[in-house]
């Protein structure tokens, strides 16, 4: 037996020997140990289920809310007679019942909208009609054009045609740019010729702007290591060397360095604010140092903005450069500084003193609190189903708010969400007066008595959002790409990655192809844009003009600018 059976075996006996003494005097013992046996097996078999299919997800199933709601209701009912207790269970469980009707509903709106996808579909296929068709003429071969009947030769009646998707490699030019020279034969004291092309990032460099497009877009979107760039770009024939790549990355990153510093602005500027941070390991003096990339985003109405900073610790502000003395670095603290208004975020005891200023408001993260009562119910505890089902409820709400206005919103959440949100913080109060302050269940609900004023701040504000889902979505990209790089080369490697990543953030929320935005926009930069021309290239405005799908040819990387 492994030992993490062992241990969970050992945890299960203590369970049903825990209750077992506290009813050792109860009428109905043997009834609640079996009710509690079939909950450990139960949840035996589920923990095992979502260790084979090696789920992180946090979503709990209609059929465990029903089963866990039960089991919760004759555990709390056997366990205590405690009529404000009951009262708040009460509550919860009509929260339960709410959101069981909830779901089942969001589950037939959503089999409606597959069935009218499918039907969609089934129309004229125009979705693809922008890929280059490449016609494939297949003649009837000589041996079969004459009659096996007659003899006679066959004639042509028609064509039968299909349509098959297919792949063809991704090829690499040589582009050899050759420019016509012009002169006066009359006077013999005029020559002209047209301009350079200005599709380079650096200057008489040999590689143009929509190859360093390639290499930074599939780094830092795609998790695709440097190494393994060039071994795909040997199998079509071209050899550029590692450090040659690593030379465009520090490139592109520098010209991007005024769009960089216009996003934060745009981000501290905006109506809502979202802050989160995830880790970079970072090689320093040869050894792996616990960097910080702090994903900021912004939110105004239904535009929004990202962008990242780099931080050489976990600290709250960043270290300034031991040469120049500059701040090259930002904390979450330097962040909040510049900020004014409503912040979205976890209740870290980093942001703390921020929030001592009275023009910031802090909103919390209802995902934190949720995932504290997930943890709970983890390790057994089946009372946590009754938040559980509550944060179910309002999400639900929340899904069938998608796409209204901020006072459509504020009216719904009033009506629907607060009396369940209030019965949620008074169940958890009673709990918390009851329960072990180190137990899961104990931290779960401290944290939601402790953060509540928060955490309930988007009930009275149709802009705030429930959670801070928004930043924590955006941290996927840098996960991904953390995982097949494994650390940055260095602190000024991790500041140059904030800066790809918040352009590779900015371009995924406004629906921008970053690969053809960083190909328009890379020669401009390296030619010197002034720093209020700066918000136009930004990518929001740059798909207000190119659209979501620009697909950039060869005629339009070479063209004259």
């Amino acid at each position: 037996m492994s030992s993490a059976t062992t241990s969970q075996v050992r945890s299960e006996s203590s369970v049903l020997q825990q209750i077992g003494t506290l009813l050792d005097a109860h009428e109905a013992r043997d009834a609640i140990l079996a009710i509690v046996q079939r909950l450990v097996d139960e949840n035996a078999r589920l923990l095992a289920e979502r260790a084979r299919r090696a789920n992180v997800s946090e979503h709990i199933s209609r059929a465990q809310l029903s089963f866990f709601a039960a089991a919760a209701k004759e555990v709390d009912e056997a366990r205590s007679s405690d009529d404000a207790l009951e009262q708040a269970t009460s509550k919860l469980d009509a929260a339960s019942k709410a959101v069981l009707d909830a779901a089942d509903a969001l589950r037939k709106a959503r089999l409606e909208a597959k069935r009218a996808a499918k039907e969609a579909k089934r129309g004229p296929r125009k979705a693809h009609e922008h890929l280059e068709a490449v016609t494939n003429r297949i003649p009837v071969p000589p041996e079969q054009r004459q009659c096996p009947n007659c003899g006679s030769e066959c004639a042509h009646i028609t064509t039968e045609s299909t349509t098959t998707f297919d792949y063809v490699p991704a090829k690499i030019i040589r582009r050899i740019d050759v420019r016509e020279v012009v002169a006066c034969r009359a006077c013999e004291r005029h020559v002209g010729r047209p301009a350079k092309p200005d599709n380079k990032v650096i200057d008489g460099g040999r590689y143009g702007a929509a190859l360093n497009a390639a290499i930074v877009v599939e780094k830092f979107e795609d998790g695709v290591p440097l190494h393994r760039k060039r071994q795909q770009w040997l199998r079509l024939g071209f050899d550029m060397p590692y450090s040659s790549m690593v030379t465009q990355v520090e490139t592109v990153a520098d010209t991007l360095e005024p769009v960089w510093r216009a996003l934060k602005l745009a981000v501290l500027m905006s109506r809502v604010m979202h802050l989160d941070g995830t880790s970079l390991p970072v090689l320093a003096k040869k050894r792996v140092a616990h960097g910080v990339l702090w994903g900021i985003a912004g939110v105004n109405g239904d535009e929004r903005v990202a962008a990242y900073t780099y931080c050489s610790t976990g600290e709250a502000r960043g270290r300034p450069d031991r040469r120049s003395g500059e701040l090259r670095e930002e904390g979450p603290l330097d962040l909040l500084d510049r900020r004014v208004g409503p912040v979205v975020l976890d209740a870290s005891n980093l942001f703390d003193p921020a929030f001592l200023r009275h023009d910031i408001i802090e909103v919390g993260c209802n995902m934190h609190a949720r995932r504290y009562y997930v943890k709970a119910l983890e390790a057994n505890d089946v009372r946590a189903v009754h938040a559980i089902s509550a944060f179910a409820a309002l999400y639900a709400i929340e899904d069938e708010l998608a796409g209204k206005s901020p006072h459509e919103k504020l009216r719904h959440r009033t009506e629907k969400s607060r009396p369940i949100y209030e019965a949620l913080v008074e169940w958890a109060s009673t709990v918390e007066a009851r329960e072990p302050p180190k137990s899961n269940l104990g931290r779960a609900v401290a944290y939601h008595r402790r953060h509540r004023v928060a955490l309930m701040r988007f009930l009275d504000n149709g802009e705030l959002p429930i959670d801070n889902g928004l930043t924590e979505r955006l941290h996927r990209r840098p996960a991904v790409m953390r995982n097949a790089a494994l650390f940055a080369g260095s602190h000024e490697g991790g500041r140059r990655a904030a800066i790809i990543s918040s352009v590779m953030a900015a371009c995924r929320l406004a629906g921008a192809d970053p690969f053809a935005y960083l190909a328009d926009i890379l020669p401009r930069l390296a030619r010197g844009v002034a720093e209020r021309d700066i918000p136009a290239l930004l990518p929001l405005a740059w798909r207000r003009v190119h659209g979501a799908q620009s697909l950039v040819t060869v005629a339009e990387m070479t063209r004259f600018r």
